[in-house]
């Protein structure tokens, strides 16, 4: 049986692992740079997003990689709160035979 210190441990294992999305993927630097052209028309500006380490990021990349740890983290407590529970899945319950 999973004890309720495991179910406890899985959410910081979530926790620790979105501060670690964070820190890679977080938008946080902005880079911008400018071309002036000799003629008119034909200079160039640009801008990137990069994290804290230097990874080039956007606000989705964080986004998606934050949602992808709060879920892979809920399904794991889930499961181990069900196994310590032991509450029977949906495809291990046996059908009701007296009603038929």
């Amino acid at each position: 049986m999973a004890s309720p210190r495991s179910v406890f441990a899985s959410l910081w294992w979530g926790a620790i692992a979105v501060l670690g999305v964070s820190v890679l993927f977080a938008p946080i630097i902005t880079y911008g740079w400018f071309a002036d052209g000799v003629e008119g028309g034909t200079s160039m500006c640009g801008s990137s997003q990069h994290s804290v380490v230097g990874i080039p990021s956007s606000m989705w990349m964080w986004i998606g990689s934050m949602v992808a740890v709060v879920i892979v983290t809920a399904v794991l407590a889930i499961r181990r709160q069900r196994h310590r529970e032991r509450i029977p899945l949906p495809y291990e319950l046996e059908p009701d035979l007296e009603q038929q």
